[in-house]
């Protein structure tokens, strides 16, 4: 059996989304009329289309089948606290203090919610928070927060509350299919490519919308399991901000909540060294599976 790989499934997720962004409205009338660049979305949208003849876009957000309940969970709660984390920073600059107030919840706070929570909680990022008005927003477009992630996200927790477990990944049947989808991710990556060399025709008259463009066509992570540890810091019990956490050469610091998350780690044992100011250093060898991400705590 083939199977769609992580990096095709990225370059699947980049295309969602940059295609997405390029149907918003105000885009549509700023990209058509230029020709070269229209041809090379039709040519796009073309190969997208032939993939998900062959692999159904459902399952191209991501290898969710065989995740565990608990995976699942991590996952969603990584996924929108990432999202929460972007959407503040917006919220903070604007002065929009309702959508602040909305966006406070960190990953670890709602993997904490209750199981019978999440479901509820995910459908409410799309009637409540992240609404059409908020991700049409000019302004708001710039971070890169899409419909698609959202609904990525939503995804996620339906797997959860159902707790689905089928596939260990997206499959096809055939070889020849296998090849026909190496064939349209490479040709995918040659169309994203063009787009961002045409888009210098714009930088003039629409810079706004290539500064939007070149952010949709970033690689995205929805969907993908990275290899890493969500580590939570408590001194006397309590969140402590300013805790180092170093694997090789990787050094991260604990936010006001105590927590921090060492990603793209290699799989494997990693030494792995807490710091904090005026405690003595902990030192752990963990062992590192490929594509999992675990909770750890660390008390001074």
């Amino acid at each position: 059996m083939a199977e769609l790989n992580d990096d095709q499934t990225r370059e699947v997720n980049r295309c969602d989304t940059l295609i997405h962004y390029l149907d918003t409205v105000p885009n549509p009338p700023i990209w058509t009329p230029y020709v070269p660049f229209k041809k090379e979305v039709s040519l796009l949208r073309d190969n997208v289309d032939a993939l998900n003849l062959l692999v159904p876009k459902k399952e191209a957000s991501g290898k969710l089948e065989t995740l565990s309940k608990e995976e699942l969970k991590k996952l969603f709660a990584e996924t929108v606290g990432d999202m929460f984390n972007i959407a503040s920073v917006y919220a903070k600059k604007e002065g929009n203090t309702t959508l602040a107030g909305q966006v406070t919840k960190s990953a670890t706070a709602i993997d904490r919610m209750k199981d019978t929570e999440i479901i509820g909680f995910a459908k409410s990022l799309s009637t409540d928070i992240f609404t059409n008005a908020l991700l049409t927003n000019v302004v708001f477009e710039t971070y890169g927060i899409t419909a698609q992630m959202v609904t990525d996200a939503i995804d996620i927790a339906t797997k959860f509350n159902s707790k689905i477990g089928l596939s260990a990944s997206i499959t096809v049947i055939s070889d020849t299919a296998n090849s026909d989808i190496n064939k349209l991710v490479d040709a995918m990556r040659v169309n994203v490519g063009k787009l961002l060399n045409l888009s210098s025709f714009f930088k003039k008259d629409n810079s706004s919308f290539v500064t939007g463009l070149e952010k949709a066509a970033k690689l995205d992570n929805i969907g993908v399991r990275h290899t890493g540890i969500v580590a939570s810091i408590t001194v006397d019990g309590l969140p402590a901000e300013g805790g180092e956490v170093i694997i090789g050469k990787k050094k991260v610091v604990s936010n006001s909540q105590g927590n921090c998350k060492p990603m793209y780690v290699r799989a494997g044992d990693k030494l792995i060294t807490v710091n904090y100011p005026g405690k003595p250093s902990k030192s752990i060898t963990y062992h590192f599976i490929r594509g999992q991400v675990d909770n750890k705590k660390f008390e001074f």
